[in-house]
């Protein structure tokens, strides 16, 4: 849709929250990045052009690895809400347990 600004809109791409000007899915990032994280990035960039209909460089790879650890970082800094005000000194601190192995 063009607005009254002359502003191109995609109603569609904002319901599904796409990233402007991007191939890929936020879907697709996550389960890029989660595969990254466990592999090389060409094994990555293999695996998602064999199992998929996409074609991916294992530079593309790294990019969407990157913005997806930034995207993490971001929202785990927004949702901090635990706060210490401050650390307590104990004298003593006494732990209770079973132990499960045998000197000899």
């Amino acid at each position: 849709m063009k607005l009254t600004d002359k502003k191109y809109v995609f109603p569609l791409d904002r319901y599904l929250q796409l990233i402007p000007r991007s191939r890929f899915s936020p879907l697709m990032v996550e389960k890029v990045a989660k595969l990254a994280s466990h592999s090389v990035l060409r094994t990555t960039a293999l695996a998602v052009n064999l199992l998929t209909p996409l074609s991916i460089s294992h530079q593309k790879v790294g990019q969407l690895y990157q913005t997806a650890g930034t995207q993490c970082e971001k929202q785990r800094e927004e949702t901090t809400l635990v706060t210490v005000a401050k650390k307590r000194q104990v004298p003593y601190l006494y732990l209770e347990g079973i132990c499960y192995f045998r000197l000899s």
